[in-house]
């Protein structure tokens, strides 16, 4: 999988590179002009720098992340469809993040039978060529009876059926974020495009809405800063639900 520079942070470290440089040869006209300086000219010298200053630091900071990403990536091979072998896996792995009462292997694999392009997950090789879950992401179609429970307060994913799964978002009401959970940052950060995954499908959906629940606080903020809210006001924070409409 081919990892790209963020567009919009390379447009901004030029934008911001290019200002500078522009504010540091307007301030130096003076000098050629009237052969002399002054305050204002230092000043102005001073902001051209150091806009330069923070471009420079932005590509620079790209490249370090670039380079940490590869020498990280360099065990994975791929984000896949999760297969029936790696769920285990991804059961220990979801009660370390999220503890005990966790969804069981039984209804995971009932869930992803319904639905088998839900759940995703970052594979590494070990020393011996076997797969290793590093990460994973969880979300899936849901019918309106399901809808009706999560906004009565009366959901427990632990209880979701093949009955409440739709076989393809335009069967489904809505779609649900089951979860999302990764061994190191770089994978997260990877894995977050689950966000975006999830708009592509409930963008089909009947309500074009998406469902999760905080369990974390890393989860909390990472739904609050993708522009979810409660769904209801007064139920705010750790294992409450929030919602979002795609337009």
């Amino acid at each position: 999988m081919k990892r790209k520079r963020p567009i919009s942070q390379d447009r901004l470290a030029s934008h911001v590179s290019w200002s500078g440089i522009f504010i540091s040869a307007a301030s130096l006209v003076p000098v050629f002009t009237q052969h002399q300086t002054s305050a204002p000219f230092y000043a102005i010298l001073s902001i051209g720098l150091l806009i330069v200053a923070v471009g420079l630091s932005i590509r620079i900071s790209e490249f370090a992340y670039g380079l940490a990403a590869s020498t990280f990536y360099a065990g994975l091979t791929r984000i896949c469809r999760c297969n029936d072998g790696h769920i285990d896996q991804v059961h220990e792995m979801a009660r370390r993040y999220f503890g005990e009462d966790v969804t069981d292997v039984c209804k995971i694999r009932e869930i992803q039978s319904k639905f088998k392009d839900g759940l995703q997950v970052a594979i590494k090789k070990d020393e011996h060529g076997n797969d290793i879950v590093s990460g994973y992401f969880f979300l899936f179609p849901i019918n309106k009876r399901c809808v009706e429970r999560i906004v009565s307060f009366n959901f427990d994913i632990s209880e979701i059926n093949q009955l409440d799964i739709a076989t393809k978002p335009q069967y489904g009401h809505a779609v649900y974020i089951g979860g999302i959970a990764a061994d190191g940052i770089f994978i997260r950060k990877e894995l977050l495009g689950a966000i975006r995954v999830a708009d592509s499908l409930v963008s089909k959906t009947k309500t074009k809405t998406v469902y999760a629940r905080a369990a974390t606080p890393l989860g909390l903020k990472l739904l609050q800063r993708n522009g979810f809210s409660p769904v209801h006001p007064m139920a705010v924070g750790l294992n409450c639900f929030y919602m979002r409409v795609v337009l």
